[in-house]
């Protein structure tokens, strides 16, 4: 197993058990892989995700609430896995020339 290296963002980020949901030996994507490992539900993308933004600098934007920057974050290959208060993971996968970058948002506590 060779485990992936977060860069916290604020001094007090609670990693919790993330770090050791991410193999970088492990082919599948980050949401596969927390899946597997998140015994409370895997990997339920978030219904509120319609309502969220989320800007190019990974600022996470919910209506009537307060702009969330993340606390910590990794990089699985070609994803970005970001954390933020409240327990909310992002994975965010790059986009292209012809496409925009995609992300999807959960639930993790």
């Amino acid at each position: 197993m060779s485990l992936v290296a977060w860069v916290k963002l604020h001094p007090n980020a609670n990693l919790g058990y993330l770090p050791q949901w991410l193999d970088t030996n492990d082919p599948d994507p980050a949401h596969k892989q927390i899946d597997k490992h998140y015994i409370f539900g895997g990997w339920q993308s978030s219904s509120t995700k319609r309502q969220m933004t989320l800007t190019e600098d990974n600022v996470m934007h919910y209506p009537g609430d307060p702009p969330q920057h993340p606390i910590a974050f990794t990089v699985l290959r070609n994803e970005m896995v970001l954390l933020y208060r409240g327990d909310w993971v992002i994975i965010r996968q790059p986009g292209d020339a012809h496409n925009k970058a995609t992300w999807d948002v959960a639930r993790i506590d």
